[in-house]
């Protein structure tokens, strides 16, 4: 499962505004609006029907000629306004006072068709006010309820003056019904639509979290993956699968890493255990897994590979700095005697009246001179050396210029190169002097350190490609005694050298300058005898997704 970030605002690096959370009130509005004409045209249809049962049935129900009227009107009326709700014209403010609106004269002319108030129709009122509360803003709600409290009082005072019975406190409960309905729901829906926000605004906040924490998990150097109990990696940066292999969300831990999965396995059983080290798919960096339980009782592990060359790296960076400081301090203060003994000895060398053993001792003055004076420049090499400048070489035909003028000169019964040539089209990008001081260290290496006990020095050159990663392998082989174990693991340190005449410094100087250009240099223990060294080139074609 490979991260990247799309995210315009955070591929940028710029952090992401929270957009404040659209809560659709008008469609909740109109899909309000839609249940009560639903509600009254059901409501309107169940009273028709009751008046047609009582006419049939010979009920004797309170109910007037208009009556019948009142309720076909309200059916017509309500498919009116499902149309319009329908067709979303007029807005919601508008039809929500049409159709509320004409609810209360409707209403009113029901009561009184029904024989007042005592009929017990004035509940309806109430829907219609609860209605308003859902839909309208607050104080548009309370207009509308103190409209209907002035309609509920209106009709009893007409009522009263055409001489009918009326009893007040029932029409003033009605209308502070009315009152409290309208406020009471108008409250409750504001507190609804004010928790809506709240879990809209936190959940894009969490959703723009991801996105963060998504981003920074990509751009970390480190490998990153996030293991269930069971195994399953549920996220894997591309840094990770660089080093792992592709791993999509469930993948199993064990078929994907089965090292990996064995040292995750051991730190659950002693998670104070030291972890050991890892290395990627071509066996070239090494890597330090480092474990840490997330959530509740650890359910999920966060894995961390860490790069062990960037912090060897580092440590040599600072090995370097420091050691330019001291040769930049002390160069001018050795070379200057040493010049001055390198002179006398050649002076001393033109005397007629050294003998013999004198002549040795001169002779070890000045080759133990010349080593000081050779060390020297190899020290500074390292604080002075040029910037890379990479050029795309076609492997096949630099090689076989770059072997031809080595083997210039050179001995057949001292030492053989077998050049096997890769394809003629492979590329790779390198800057060629960087490459043929590489090569000729590693060469020299070899007939210096990997004479057979018997016969010449077979040196060979192969090239492998491994189109995965984008690299191109150069195996430098000898068929000498190899190297020890425990001489291996330190090829690399400045100065570390098991010959007499050497600095130690070249192996250490052929890996900077691989580094320099985005390529790399290990030692590749051999299970036969003799010493194999592979350089990693970068393929100039490579484009990494």
């Amino acid at each position: 499962m490979s991260i990247t970030a799309t995210d315009p605002a955070l591929a940028t690096g710029a952090w992401p505004r929270l957009q404040q959370p659209v809560v659709e009130l008008d469609h909740a509005g109109r899909r309000l609006l839609v249940l009560l004409n639903l509600f009254r045209m059901g409501f309107s249809g169940l009273l028709l029907g009751l008046s047609w049962i009582s006419v049939e049935g010979h009920l004797e129900l309170p109910i007037q000629p208009p009556f019948p009227t009142l309720l076909g009107a309200q059916i017509a009326l309500g498919g009116l306004w499902m149309l319009t709700l329908l067709w979303r014209r007029p807005r919601l403010e508008i039809q929500a006072w049409l159709q509320l609106g004409l609810d209360l004269p409707w209403i009113c002319a029901l009561i009184w068709a029904t024989g007042g108030l005592g009929s017990g129709l004035g509940l309806v009122l109430l829907l219609s006010c609860v209605g308003a509360g859902l839909v309208m803003p607050p104080r548009q709600a309370l207009a509308y309820a103190a409209l209907a409290s002035l309609h509920v009082l209106g009709f009893a005072l007409f009522a009263q003056l055409d001489g009918e019975a009326v009893v007040w406190p029932h029409a003033g409960l009605l209308g502070a019904a009315a009152f409290g309905a309208t406020w009471g729901v108008n409250v409750l829906t504001r507190q609804a639509l004010d928790s809506k926000l709240f879990a809209s605004r936190a959940s894009r906040d969490l959703i723009d979290l991801a996105r963060l924490n998504e981003v920074i998990i990509a751009q970390l150097h480190s490998g990153v993956l996030v293991v269930s109990p069971r195994g399953r990696v549920r996220l894997a940066n591309a840094q990770a699968q660089d080093i792992v292999g592709p791993a999509p969300r469930g993948t199993d831990l064990a078929v994907l890493s089965p090292e990996l999965a064995r040292l995750w396995t051991r730190w659950r059983i002693l998670p104070l255990e030291a972890t050991s080290t890892l290395r990627d798919l071509d066996g070239e960096r090494e890597f330090a897994p480092h474990f840490t339980p997330l959530g509740q009782e650890g359910a999920i592990t966060l894995i961390t590979l860490e790069d062990l060359g960037q912090a060897k790296a580092r440590m040599q960076e600072m090995k370097l700095s420091a050691l330019g400081r001291l040769t930049a301090g002390i160069a001018h203060e050795i070379r200057n005697p040493l010049s001055a003994i390198s002179h006398a000895a050649a002076l001393l060398a033109e005397s007629p009246a050294l003998d013999a053993q004198d002549q040795t001792l001169l002779e070890m003055v000045r080759h133990h001179a010349g080593r000081i004076n050779g060390i020297i420049t190899d020290i500074l090499q390292l604080s002075r050396q040029r910037a890379s400048i990479p050029e795309i070489l076609f492997l096949a035909d630099w090689l076989d210029t770059f072997i031809a003028h080595y083997s210039e000169g050179l001995d057949p019964d001292e030492a053989q190169i077998d050049l096997q040539l890769p394809p003629t089209d492979l590329k790779v990008r390198m800057d060629p002097g960087h490459l043929s001081q590489v090569l000729t260290n590693l060469l020299d290496n070899a007939r210096r350190h990997g004479r057979p006990a018997q016969g010449p020095v077979r040196i060979a050159i192969e090239c492998e490609r491994f189109v995965s990663n984008g690299r191109i392998h150069v195996h430098v082989s000898d068929n000498g005694p190899g190297i020890p174990p425990e001489a291996a693991a330190r090829l690399f340190e400045p100065f570390f050298t098991t010959s007499r005449i050497g600095t130690g410094l070249g192996l250490y100087l052929s890996r900077e300058l691989c580094e320099f250009n985005g390529a790399g240099l290990t030692h590749v223990p051999h299970a036969d005898s003799g010493c194999q060294f592979r350089i990693a080139l970068p393929h100039a074609d490579f484009r990494k997704d």
